[in-house]
């Protein structure tokens, strides 16, 4: 299992976000800390570091 540490400045985006939309987002942090490169992931590219994205809605 993998711990999930958050930026100060990603905790305050986070907390601006309408609900319905933490609704989606928080479940998908949350699987994560199982699997952190789920289907669909994507290595970011131009960066030296191993650094994934995944998208969420539409």
């Amino acid at each position: 299992m993998f711990q999930i540490f958050f930026k100060k400045s990603a905790e305050k985006e986070l907390q601006k976000l309408p609900t319905t939309i933490l609704k989606r987002i928080v479940p998908a942090i949350d699987d994560l800390s199982e699997n952190p490169r789920p289907k669909g992931s994507k290595k970011l590219e131009g960066n030296k570091e191993n650094i994934w994205r995944i998208r969420i809605g539409d």
